[in-house]
């Protein structure tokens, strides 16, 4: 009987120390899915056009580079090693990514640039399918927030319309 009061009491500590989350640790990545290569960039590096779609039914567009992708990808495995398969391959759940970061620079798992677009947008489509403890980290909401860039970027493409300056791709598989 007495440790059922301790255990009571530190339940109930712990939930007036706790207060509920805020609403912006509600929001989450629902879907993402890769709308395609984006070439009216000003720079030279190029950007992926990724479609993101928020618990809170929000949805926008933002851009991220190959080496953004590859860099997620290592701090997603860093911060979570066990699911990333480092222990056991039978606990991975975190999808190879397609985008390599080597001593040469980011590479690509393949040449063929419609194979390549097709597995991205596998790895980003099964992102917001891993557990709830990866995608509401910190790691995955900064990747997939908009930033003022995209903001940019989707005005741009509004103003120039779609007159051959964007590749995008729409892929449903």
């Amino acid at each position: 009987f007495r440790d059922n009061n301790r255990f009571e009491y530190y339940r109930m500590s712990r939930n007036q120390q706790n207060p509920p989350p805020p609403n912006d640790v509600l929001r989450y990545l629902v879907e993402a899915k890769l709308l395609g290569q984006d070439t009216t960039v000003h720079s030279k590096v190029a950007e992926y056009a990724i479609h993101v779609l928020i618990s809170d039914e929000s949805q926008y567009t933002v851009y991220r580079t190959l080496k953004e992708i590859a860099q997620v990808h290592a701090a997603l495995e860093t911060q979570f090693p066990v699911e990333a398969g480092y222990f056991s391959s039978k606990e991975k759940v975190i999808p190879d990514c397609p985008v390599k970061k080597t001593i040469f620079g980011i590479q690509k798992s393949s040449s063929n640039e419609n194979k390549f677009e097709r597995q991205l947008n596998t790895y980003l489509k099964n992102l917001p399918a891993l557990p709830a403890s990866i995608v509401k980290s910190d790691i995955v909401k900064t990747f997939f927030e908009m930033r003022p860039r995209d903001r940019e970027q989707d005005q741009q493409g509004q103003v120039e319309g779609n007159n051959g300056q964007k590749k995008r791709s729409n892929y449903d598989n």
